[in-house]
């Protein structure tokens, strides 16, 4: 979108768009759409005056599809382009660059700043929030992985509802297309996470837990997911997919009535998985190949609803970084 010889005219269809009065009804998603493509293309004064114009409330479905997270698009803008941009602008360097140390410890000057706007603060407790977890997940530590409290700024719920225990646990309530919670806190694409579930009630026998990794905007095509279930036609089985499709690894295997455990690695373009440790696969292919970079590559929790009512519960969700251990090759 940057491009010199693409953005005049990406620019000129946009103002085009919005100068033209038959689309005077659709001028909020086309503002939308004008500020998310110009925070892409580096012109960051063009995304501001967008959001400006649409009192910085975008539409949401309008931030999604485009094969990375922009959820925090408005605090970003805004953080960017304020009072405290340069220092913003540095921080997210270091951070890119993998300075993780010196991306917390500007964000924590900034934090005591009285130069920042409302948005700005916001979005400085967002990568704060963020730091904390990828600091310890760049050393290759396991962390744990599931939110902290209620409003956890590095989770967000895109399907069903949930609820945080005061053990620490999580419960997710399906909705009629599933559940999905997913971090915003990037995991790389190299990772093994483990954790375990109960099924706390269900309208009939059936249920699915499970994970779903890749670009964070499920709407797109760029995610796979990691599902352990039980219905009629298949009884119990583990599988891994693309989106929650057909195409898959999957193998059945009897599920405790009660708790049930699994570890997921991703590693070398390789799935392997386990569930109340035995195996659903090693070192296998996924059905699709995600090209997803590794700061745009998220996890969660989610997994299908098979028209019924279903509420699980996760407990003792943990996730380390693979790119700084050898490669998994079995279980130890």
């Amino acid at each position: 979108y940057g491009r010199s010889d693409i953005w005049p005219h990406m620019q000129r269809m946009y103002e085009g768009y919005l100068a033209e009065p038959s689309q005077e009804a659709s001028r909020r998603g086309w503002r939308s759409v004008y500020a998310a493509v110009a925070y892409q293309a580096g012109r960051l004064d063009v995304a501001r005056a967008q959001l400006e114009a649409l009192n910085w409330d975008p539409l949401p479905v309008k931030l999604t599809g485009w094969g990375r997270d922009l959820s925090l698009l408005p605090l970003e803008v805004a953080a960017r382009t304020g009072g405290l941009g340069k220092q913003v602008e540095a921080a997210e360097s270091s951070r890119t660059r993998g300075d993780l140390a010196k991306a917390l410890k500007l964000y924590q000057e900034m934090e005591a700043s009285k130069n920042a706007d409302e948005r700005s603060r916001t979005f400085i407790r967002h990568r704060l929030a963020a730091l904390a977890v990828e600091e310890p997940m760049s050393r290759g530590d396991w962390i744990n992985f599931l939110p902290a409290t209620q409003s956890d700024l590095n989770w967000t719920l895109t399907r069903g509802k949930s609820w945080r225990l005061v053990d620490g646990a999580l419960e997710v309530q399906a909705g009629a297309d599933g559940h999905i919670l997913h971090s915003r806190v990037p995991v790389g694409d190299e990772f093994e996470v483990k954790g375990e579930f109960e099924v706390v009630r269900s309208s009939s026998k059936d249920f699915q837990a499970g994970l779903v990794m890749g670009v964070s905007d499920y709407d797109s095509q760029d995610w796979y997911g990691f599902r352990v279930k039980r219905n009629d036609s298949e009884g119990d089985i583990a599988c891994v997919s693309m989106r929650w499709g057909n195409e898959r690894i999957f193998k059945p295997m009897k599920l405790n009535g009660d708790r049930n455990s699994f570890l997921f690695v991703l590693q070398a373009h390789k799935v392997s998985a386990w569930v109340n440790d035995q195996p659903v696969c090693v070192n296998v292919k996924p059905p699709l190949f995600l090209n997803v970079p590794g700061d745009q590559f998220y996890l969660g929790v989610g997994a299908y609803n098979d028209m019924n009512e279903t509420v699980i519960r996760y407990r003792n969700l943990q996730v380390r970084s693979l790119k700084v251990r050898p490669p998994r090759v079995r279980k130890p």
